[in-house]
């Protein structure tokens, strides 16, 4: 697995667009959005994550 360091300004830039998506794309999905960009907002962008990989559910 990579893993990969983003900024506070990209990490706010990636949040943003997930609430976006959540709330302008399909309704079922909208829920997972909002729980991913929930989940950045409490990480801190310079310290790697502990959490286990995201599974998609495409």
């Amino acid at each position: 697995m990579q893993s990969y360091t983003i900024t506070e300004s990209q990490k706010d830039k990636i949040i943003d667009a997930l609430r976006f998506a959540a709330d302008t794309g399909n309704p079922r999905a909208a829920q997972e959005w909002k729980r991913l960009a929930d989940y950045l907002e409490v990480l801190d962008p310079g310290q790697p994550s502990k959490a286990q990989p995201v599974k998609s559910a495409s």
